[in-house]
């Protein structure tokens, strides 16, 4: 049999396997609306319930010129629609949001805001030393936003910490590395937080990064991060910590030495090692973004050749989910929220008119 046959044929088989999640209708994309510009995009969503989301991104107007070229963007879900909602702010976007509070929110990325039950408004902040790719707040006085930061032409980790106002931390990053990027972070309590994302070499090898910061003596150490047998380059897209727990559940992607890319996750319960866990193999595919509500129920969101994906952990094994997207391609969701085991809604981008335009994207799980 031919090689192009073999990719057929498993097409084929995965396809199998996720037509009954597509047929349940568990998924289902929800219209969102798109900011006067040929790209935008949402890559952060906080929910308290079904019935109220917040979704942060950016709209990017692609002039060639650096200064006012994009501004951020910010939608609302009560729970039959979305709607855009006036930022204070025009310059720049926002890449993450977390709620400790339903009527509190934290926005982060070129500025940072703060919802107030009421309105949006800009947060007084240190000169930034790096960009952040998510927050996670454990309340009102405790958040932490994580990314990376350029030096010399390198890339290193980067985090900020709320308690009050916003301060640079100082985190590790591997020796050797020339590219270092964290891309999740979950606070479950006041003192912890683990934060995931990967190192990357001059030979090009990519490895898992992860980082664990203790309130106690407020330091982030570098911790051994999870990487499957025969994997020779592994990334971490996110991470996720039920509240209260010591339990925090990982994804992404690992890459053997012949072969395409495939989804990974693992877990770990306090400071023991991590374990992975077995997934449905689907080359070409990874993991960008968890939400665990509770220890017995996670839900993940990636992508599959040019289709979207879905990994439910039920409390004993995960479960591949088709998400209906009407044939479209080039879509991604870069974030997801799940207030209970019964709710998530997932945000991203997908194409929009000519070749090279894309919109916002939302899609909303349910049992």
């Amino acid at each position: 049999m031919s090689l192009r046959s073999v990719r057929l044929v498993l097409i084929a088989t995965v396809a199998l396997l996720l037509a009954p999640s597509v047929a349940s209708a568990s998924w289902t994309v929800t219209p969102t609306p798109n900011a006067q510009g040929p790209r935008t995009f949402l890559s952060g969503v906080a929910c308290s319930s079904a019935n109220s989301c917040f979704a942060v991104g950016v709209v990017d107007f692609g002039t060639v010129t650096p200064i006012n070229n994009s501004a951020p963007v910010i939608e609302h879900w009560d729970g039959k629609s979305w709607q855009m909602m006036p930022t204070p702010d025009t310059v720049g976007g926002l890449t993450g949001i977390s709620c400790p509070r339903p009527n509190v929110c934290f926005a982060v990325g070129g500025p940072n805001e703060l919802w107030d039950g009421t309105s949006w408004s800009i947060q007084s902040r240190v000169p930034p030393q790096g960009a952040t790719e998510d927050v996670s707040c454990s309340g009102l006085l405790a958040c932490t936003a994580v990314g990376l930061r350029s030096v010399n032409g390198s890339l290193f980790t980067y985090a900020e910490r709320w308690n009050g106002s916003w301060q640079v931390q100082s985190t590790p990053s591997p020796a050797g590395a020339d590219a270092s990027n964290l891309y999740g972070v979950s606070c479950p309590l006041k003192r912890t937080c683990t934060a995931v994302g990967q190192s990357t070499t001059p030979a090009h090898v990519t490895s898992p990064l992860l980082e664990r910061w203790f309130g106690g003596v407020d330091s982030w150490g570098r911790q051994a991060a999870p990487q499957p047998d025969g994997a020779e380059s592994v990334s971490l897209g996110d991470v996720s910590c039920p509240h209260g727990t010591r339990v925090c559940v990982v994804v992404g992607s690992s890459t053997p030495s012949q072969g395409q890319s495939s989804v990974m996750a693992a877990r770990r319960t306090g400071l023991g090692s991590w374990s992975s866990f077995p997934l449905t193999t689907l080359p070409g595919s990874s993991l960008s973004t968890v939400d665990c509500p509770v220890v017995r129920f996670c839900q993940a969101t990636g992508t599959w050749l040019n289709s979207l994906i879905a990994e439910r952990f039920d409390g004993t094994s995960w479960h591949a989910e088709g998400i209906p997207t009407n044939g479209l391609t080039d879509l991604a969701l870069a974030d997801i929220s799940c207030p209970s085991r019964f709710f998530c809604m997932a945000v991203g981008r997908g194409p929009v008119g000519q070749f090279g335009t894309f919109g916002t994207l939302a899609a909303k799980w349910t049992p």
